[in-house]
């Protein structure tokens, strides 16, 4: 069976379990962060990790080191704070592996 789990500030982890989602993970440090993630990222089942920008950039060498795998893959959402603005780094970054090709997005 597959799963999807979300790695979140308290807010956001509330109102995806109001929401339904079963595997939510609430975060309050940069080490809860880091050790959730990877923890999750070992288990199979778990196939998308839903992770909020803000603990990404917190996390960002941990994340890259999981975004080149096949699984899981990871989604970043914004917090309720709203977007930030690095989180195309992380799309380009994950294309830059991938191909090989370098660019920027807008």
């Amino acid at each position: 069976m597959t799963k999807i789990a979300l790695l979140a500030d308290t807010d956001t982890a509330t109102y995806f379990k109001i929401s339904g989602l079963k595997d939510v993970f609430m975060v309050n440090n940069e080490e809860e962060a880091k050790k959730n993630l990877i923890e999750l990222s070992t288990k199979k089942e778990y196939v998308i990790i839903v992770i909020t920008q803000r603990i990404i950039e917190q996390i960002k060498p941990t994340v890259l080191e999981i975004i080149n795998r096949k699984y899981p893959i990871i989604i970043s959402i914004p917090d309720r704070k709203g977007p930030i603005e690095t989180k195309t780094e992380l799309i380009g970054d994950l294309i830059q592996s991938k191909t090989g090709i370098e660019f920027k997005l807008r």
